[in-house]
């Protein structure tokens, strides 16, 4: 995760049209600092990743590497089922919201019988006692990259 954040740095500060040493009075750190920030050979504490994002107008996430998620809304039954494989005739696992307020998970099955819903098996405690789906939503996909660098 190091190198993302010091390519994004340095991307966003070259965005900004600052200089290393501009940059690195701003956060209150020395240009040497800066220069190591943006080669990634030091671990770059939060409170000056909180400034830096602050000074280059960028989100925190950005400089992280860790991609925004996708704004989801429930979507309703009635309106729209998941898409099912053709191969499986199943869908990806979707959250599922209940007509209690309960929120799970679920894979739809185009209408099969699964357990207590029609064409629903359902995991935590939605569904439960024959209560109805009412609602689903996909569920949004990982980051692209890999966190644990």
């Amino acid at each position: 995760m190091q190198k993302i954040t010091a390519a994004r740095i340095k991307e966003a500060r070259k965005k900004n049209g600052l200089t290393q040493k501009e940059l690195a009075q701003a956060i209150g750190k020395t240009e040497s600092s800066v220069a190591k920030y943006e080669r990634g050979v030091v671990e770059i504490p939060m409170s000056v990743l909180e400034k830096i994002s602050t000074v280059l107008k960028v989100p925190l996430n950005f400089l992280l590497g860790i991609e925004p998620i996708k704004e989801t809304k429930w979507i309703s039954v009635n309106d729209r089922l998941p898409e099912c494989s053709e191969k499986y005739g199943i869908s990806k696992v979707v959250l599922c919201l209940d007509a209690r307020g309960r929120v799970g998970f679920g894979i739809y099955q185009n209408g099969e019988k699964q357990l207590y819903h029609a064409g629903w098996f359902t995991g935590g405690e939605v569904g439960e006692n024959c209560v109805k789906i009412t609602h689903w939503m996909p569920i949004p996909d990982p980051p692209k990259n890999d966190i644990n660098q």
